[in-house]
This record gives C-alpha cells, structure tokens and sequence, in this order.
C-alpha cells in the first residue's frame, strides 16, 4: 500500500486516496439529480462521457453538511478501469509518498489504516469498497 496518494481533507481529518485510482481533480461540476437515494449521494456527474454518483463524504462519515461552492473539490475514482464514482470532499491538498506500514484501523469500514506524515495523520481510503457500494447507484425502493 506505499506509494503516491492524493490527500484531501474531510472534516478535520486528513486522508489518503492511491493515486492510480484518481482519475482527475477537478471543482464543481453540474449534477444531475437522483430521487430517493442515500443523502450523501449528490447526484450524477458526468465527466468524458462516464456517467458517476457524486458521493459526499463529510456526509458518509457523519459531520455535517456543508455547503457547496464553485471551489468546492471533487475527486473522480476509478477501480479496475470498469466503474467509477467521484468524491466531494472539503479540501485537495497534494500528492505525498506514504509509508508501506499502515497502522491498521479498529472497525472503520472504509480506511484501510493511517501513516504519518511528518505532522499530519493520513488515514488511507479503501478506494475499491468504496467504488463498490457507490457506483451502481439506483434509487431507494
């Protein structure tokens, strides 16, 4: 698990996503609405003809939520090249090297463990779990 990640922040907490999952960076883009879904689901966004749910992450991870500008960061993922999502966080910071010893996590069904790095705690993401729950959104019964 060492290697380039791509920090952002959500809430107070910093984290690491594996920088050959990141597709692109970019601010907001239009989103397209879809009913009767998880309310950390945003929407569909659509990026190079790859329709993506927008997925809040402040509000997967239970702080609350905040509002969204034209600054406001959006991540698009990508796993095994056959499904995307795209992550809105509150903050991008920049590409750090982390170390391959991940301490691992109690009970946190999205981070895979946390390295230092210098000052910062960065706890890294589990990208593939979460393309998995997230990309083939359809809306609630």
């Amino acid at each position: 698990m060492n290697g380039q990640h791509l920090v952002l922040r959500i809430g107070a907490q910093w984290y690491g996503l594996p920088l050959r999952y990141v597709m692109e960076v970019l601010h907001l883009v239009a989103l397209d609405e879809l009913p009767r879904t998880s309310p950390h689901i945003l929407g569909l966004a659509t990026l190079r003809e790859n329709i993506m749910p927008v997925i809040d992450m402040r509000l997967l991870f239970g702080n609350a939520e905040a509002k969204l500008t034209l600054n406001t960061p959006m991540i698009a993922l990508r796993e095994a090249n056959t499904a995307s999502i795209m992550l809105v966080g509150d903050e991008v910071d920049n590409v750090v090297i982390l170390s391959e010893d991940l301490q691992s996590q109690a009970e946190s069904p999205y981070v895979l463990g946390a390295a230092r790095n210098g000052e910062r705690l960065i706890m890294v993401l589990d990208v593939p779990r979460l393309v998995a729950e997230h990309a083939q959104v359809t809306p609630g019964t």
